[in-house]
């Protein structure tokens, strides 16, 4: 797949933001959207390579931490805080430049991709939805909402 449809793009819609996100820390690990890009690398599925593109509540845009889960995950903050609370939001991605940003050498497959909402570690509540998720062989075109030009 990375190969021949490197991009990835998505809308995404946050309706509630995780209250006490700390994505460093285990208690705090958690986002109110999330889109992992799963490799094929060893392992079960929580300790295969992955990307993690979040709304984080409180991260700037660009900023990428390291799981508190997995040393094999990264985390992409690719939308931040409550100004578009509510509203679309358009993500474009290259998958496999994010790779090598993060890892320092070309991505192996990938198996898959999950979305989720994730709240569990804060004991807290988060309402986010998705549309539009798609892999391209070429950049997909942006759109008025797109938040992360690619970098």
């Amino acid at each position: 797949m990375i190969r021949t449809t490197p991009w990835i793009s998505w809308r995404w819609r946050v309706e509630k933001l995780v209250e006490g996100e700390n994505l460093r820390e285990k208690k705090g690990s958690d986002a109110s959207a999330r889109v992992y890009v799963y490799f094929d690398t060893p392992g079960t599925p929580w300790q295969r390579r992955s990307i993690d593109y979040v709304w984080s509540a409180n991260l700037p845009v660009g900023t990428t931490v390291a799981s508190a889960f997995s040393k094999s995950s990264v985390i992409i903050v690719a939308e931040s805080g409550s100004e578009h609370l509510g509203s679309w939001r358009g993500v474009v991605r290259n998958i496999p430049e994010d790779y090598r940003r993060r890892f320092g050498a070309d991505p192996p497959a990938a198996v898959a991709i999950g979305l989720m909402v994730d709240s569990d570690n804060t004991g807290s509540e988060a309402i986010a939805y998705f549309d539009e998720l798609m892999v391209s062989r070429q950049r997909p075109r942006t759109s008025p909402s797109e938040s992360t030009p690619q970098g």
